[in-house]
């Protein structure tokens, strides 16, 4: 038998092309598939049959030159065969230039055609799904998510593909997040005049990223692109140039990319233009509301060198104690090499942070920052894991720095969060009081109320450890005009609280619209089960503070054994015997001094309230609940001494917080940065 020599990364080749060749399924006469194609691998020797040699021959003459249309990559050679030892008969090589004939005009047709869903082959186009139609292929279950949705899902806004992974809980999902533009830094200039006809070959996303993607991605996974783009871009903002997009990226990697995983993309409309930390941010936290594991941020004008990088990362996180609380990041040429400038992290960043990168940071400062925030010993650079920056179009964005002090602060910020989490996974685990709840109620689709409900899931876990958290919610809130792009489903955001342990209560239709959203919380009063219930706000944190004045309230000393609590901690709470959103209650004997169910007292006043939906709850307190629980009531009140009778004064320094009740937006920033001047820098109690 003659032997021809092929190198390794030839026959992965070779496997690849037989499998798309026969429609997915590997020939038999096709090698293994491999999908380790680095070039220092020594040659093997591999077997070839007889009957098979002057076809190896033709091949190995026909393509050695070529490279694949759509890859346009020095390193995708399709196939490449040593022959100097062959020699072709005569009838052979008018095989081979027949052959050749051939496949020039079908590669003339292939190039040239008009890339349109609608003109795929049918084998490419019935991989090319929605990503929730659950008639062709289901939503991907996540370890994290149950396996029925909440309230029904309205995405259909995403592509997937499916190349023989199974859809199973044990899964792993990466999602790849990048800021993606058709802008240059000239506000007016296109420098990609994109077209249906060129697309491929003037977007780094085809010309860079994907090809180098399929050549390393790993076989058992699913891999989920987020690309964040300006809510001004020419072309993203069209939904014929998204599905044009999406659908020639689904045919690539159905093309070119591993069999045996899954593949998806999905589209980000970011609120402002011109912020690419900002929209990688927004990117992730998408990411991390979809399910994704771990998020690997990256930029479109990126190549990959390394094959098998997903299984070095997750293998490097996991080995920091505890498993997942750090960074790694790929060895790169281009940029700072003295930091990460790529970065892969868990689910678990998000989770500490409340976010991927704070917004203070400027565009140059994200990298510098969350290199810093793990240094010393939970920043990794891979040596061995290489990715190169081509910055084939320049820079596409304004140089943005924050000040020394403000980095300096945010890093400082970011440890303590790190240090704090890596405390509570050190102590021993408390089990949660079914009898002891914090409830609050989504009040609508916009993005501080449903990031807010998940930010204070997040926290409840490590202030609040025996305590559950419920959230009152209907499947068809009110639409937040504001945020449809990043809200548009509320299905997402309920899976993710459910994931995080929180309790989900669907309300009621009938008597969804009939009481008010922000009152929905209220209705844990009526539950026997409960104990003592706080009712709090999704736009306002939980915090040590808070905690501090609760664990005070029902200590069961003669200052503090009333019923109900309520929290006074600024100037605007002056005027409201209790606050809406930082109250609490002894359920069983407020019960009793009520003596009907809260239910029936909210369906009662709201017939008759006029007034706007969200001053709802602070009304029904003043006008109905108040009269009846003022002499059962205590306050910590830090503002306004003796006022209201029953209050307790407190003198605690701030800290970060500020004081209890502040309010916070989707990016974890405070809505009203200014109200701080109205307190005391640094005692907290105006009634010394």
């Amino acid at each position: 038998m003659e032997e021809l020599a092929l190198s390794d990364s030839e026959v992965c080749h070779t496997s690849h092309s037989a499998g798309v060749e026969s429609g997915g399924h590997r020939s038999k006469m096709a090698p293994k598939l491999c999908h380790v194609r680095s070039h220092s691998i020594p040659q093997t020797k591999v077997p070839v049959r007889p009957s098979s040699l002057h076809l190896s021959a033709i091949f190995g003459h026909l393509v050695t030159p070529n490279r694949s249309p759509l890859l346009k990559s020095p390193s995708t050679t399709i196939l490449t065969v040593e022959r100097s030892s062959l020699t072709l008969s005569k009838r052979t090589k008018m095989l081979g230039v027949s052959a050749l004939i051939a496949l020039t005009f079908f590669a003339f047709v292939f190039v040239t055609r008009r890339i349109d869903y609608d003109g795929y082959p049918d084998e490419i186009r019935t991989r090319m799904i929605r990503y929730e139609d659950p008639e062709v292929w289901p939503a991907p279950v996540s370890p994290l998510y149950p396996e029925r949705a909440i309230c029904p899902s309205q995405r259909s806004l995403d592509y997937f593909v499916n190349l023989g992974s199974q859809n199973s809980n044990s899964i792993v999902r990466i999602a790849i997040v990048l800021a993606i533009t058709s802008k240059s830094r000239d506000p007016n200039g296109d420098p990609y005049n994109i077209t249906r006809h060129n697309m491929i070959g003037v977007m780094p996303t085809f010309r860079s990223l994907l090809p180098s993607f399929c050549r390393t991605a790993s076989i058992g996974y699913e891999y989920h692109f987020f690309f964040g783009y300006d809510v001004d871009d020419v072309h993203f903002t069209r939904a014929d140039f998204r599905r044009l997009f999406g659908n020639t990226m689904l045919r690539m990697m159905t093309l070119h990319c591993p069999r045996g995983s899954a593949y998806a993309l999905h589209f980000v409309q970011c609120t402002y233009t011109r912020h690419v930390s900002w929209a990688q941010n927004d990117a992730v936290v998408e990411a991390y509301l979809t399910g994704m594991d771990y998020f690997y941020r990256i930029n479109d004008d990126t190549v990959m060198e390394t094959p098998g990088w997903t299984e070095y990362f997750v293998w490097a996180l996991a080995q920091f104690d505890p498993p997942n609380v750090g960074v790694v990041g790929p060895n790169h040429s281009g940029g700072n090499s003295r930091i990460l400038t790529y970065e892969f992290v868990h689910r678990t960043h998000v989770e500490m942070m409340g976010y991927h990168y704070p917004r203070e940071n400027g565009d140059w400062d994200d990298d510098v920052w969350i290199t810093e925030i793990y240094r010393p010993t939970r920043s990794l650079k891979m040596k061995y894991v290489r990715l190169r920056h081509t910055q084939e179009l320049g820079r596409r964005y304004d140089v943005n720095t924050m000040s020394d002090s403000t980095r300096r602060r945010v890093i400082r910020e970011a440890k303590t969060k790190i240090e704090r989490f890596i405390k509570h996974q050190k102590e021993e685990k408390v089990e949660q009081d079914p009898r002891k709840a914090i409830s609050i109620s989504i009040k609508s689709t916009d993005s501080a109320h449903l990031w807010g409900a998940v930010r204070n899931a997040h926290i409840r876990r490590i202030i609040y450890p025996d305590w559950s958290l419920r959230v009152y919610v209907a499947c068809d809130l009110p639409i937040s005009k504001e945020n449809e792009e990043f809200a548009s489903d509320v299905n997402r955001v309920l899976r993710t609280l459910q994931s995080l342990g929180a309790d989900i209560r669907v309300v009621d239709a009938e008597v969804a619209r009939v009481i008010p959203p922000p009152a929905w919380h209220l209705l844990a009063l009526d539950d026997v089960g409960l104990d003592v219930v706080l009712l709090r706000n999704p736009e306002e944190r939980l915090s040590d503070r808070d905690r501090r004045l609760v664990e005070h309230w029902m200590d069961g000393s003669n200052q503090t054994d009333f019923p109900v609590h309520c929290i006074r901690d600024h100037p605007a709470h002056n005027n409201h015997p209790i606050v809406h959103g930082l109250w609490g209650v002894k359920s069983d004997l407020v019960r009793s001094l009520l003596t009907v169910s809260m239910k029936s007292l909210l369906v009662n006043y709201a017939k008759k309230y006029t007034g706007q939906t969200m001053d709802f709850p602070q009304s029904f307190i003043a006008d109905v609940l108040w009269p009846k629980l003022e002499q059962q009531t205590v306050c910590h009140d830090s503002v306004t001494c003796n006022r209201w009778n029953n209050t307790i004064s407190f003198d605690e320094v701030r800290g970060d917080v500020g004081y209890v009740g502040r309010k916070y937006n989707q990016h974890e920033e405070y809505m009203y940065p200014y109200d701080m001047l109205a307190l005391s820098k640094s005692r907290g109690s105006g009634c010394d």
